[in-house]
């Protein structure tokens, strides 16, 4: 953590060198106040950062299970599907055999 002189002097050297007035003694010492607050930034959010990475890495694994369910909820979709056309087929096959008994000269329909 920078001291309050430390502060001064590197807010001192922004605005020399929004002035385009640095040295390159000046530019060399923003660059290592840079640095230095770069690292102390990396050091406090180290924490944040890594908790991110452990939820998103879980985030994913939660992903990749449930795609697994969307893959299998569409596979008894259409499995389902198919037994309906089936079931539907077949009613329609007992309803004509139904109304062939009752009706056998063809006249309506039973269903």
């Amino acid at each position: 953590m920078l001291t309050d002189a430390q502060r001064e002097r590197f807010h001192a050297l922004q605005r020399r060198e929004e002035e385009g007035a640095l040295s390159p003694t000046e530019q060399a010492e923003l660059h290592a106040f840079m640095q230095k607050i770069e690292e102390e930034e990396a050091v406090y959010l180290h924490p944040a950062t890594e908790r991110i990475r452990q939820e998103r890495l879980q985030i994913q694994e939660q992903n990749k299970a449930l795609q697994s369910l969307v893959r299998r909820k569409e596979r008894l979709a259409r499995r389902l599907e198919r037994i309906l056309a089936l079931s539907v087929s077949e009613r329609d096959k007992i309803n004509a055999q139904i109304t062939a008994i009752l009706n056998p000269n063809g006249i309506g329909a039973a269903r």
